[in-house]
């Protein structure tokens, strides 16, 4: 694990609100919209999607599943939201596991924070989805 800077970036995406209890189930239902729709997305600087997290408290989270822009165009397609992930501090880690333990890694990476004295932010991002193909993502914890 390593903490690094990261530039704030533009998603373009399905967006999914819901209550903790409820994303094992919402989330794979929106990827499977993002990647029967992949060709409305904007082309960006990655090949790969994203998922972009935020804690909205309450146990309640957005989640927006797409792709990183470069520049937004004059209208989204119908469906499509924006998120903006900020800039700053982000714990760093790879993960090369099954996409089904990535919640497991992301709880290794808060327990990472607690011990090492930091504190975690909002937003997690998590780069590496590709339709129908196996890929190592990179991780991202906020560091607020």
């Amino acid at each position: 694990m390593q903490v690094v800077e990261r530039a704030a970036a533009t998603i373009v995406g399905i967006e999914v609100v819901a209550p903790f209890a409820e994303l094992a189930v919402v989330v794979p239902q929106a990827w499977a919209r993002v990647f029967a729709r992949h060709r409305d997305l904007l082309s960006g600087p990655d090949d790969v999607f994203v998922e972009f997290s935020t804690d909205l408290g309450d146990g309640d989270y957005r989640e927006v599943l797409g792709v990183v822009v470069d520049s937004l165009p004059a209208s989204l397609p119908e469906g499509w939201s924006i998120a903006k992930a900020p800039g700053g501090r982000y714990l760093h880690h790879r993960h090369l596991g099954d996409e089904s333990t990535i919640a497991d890694t992301f709880g290794a990476m808060h327990r990472w924070v607690e011990v090492n004295g930091l504190r975690a932010g909002v937003h997690k991002l998590d780069v590496g989805y590709r339709p129908g193909g196996v890929a190592a993502h990179d991780l991202y914890l906020d560091l607020g």
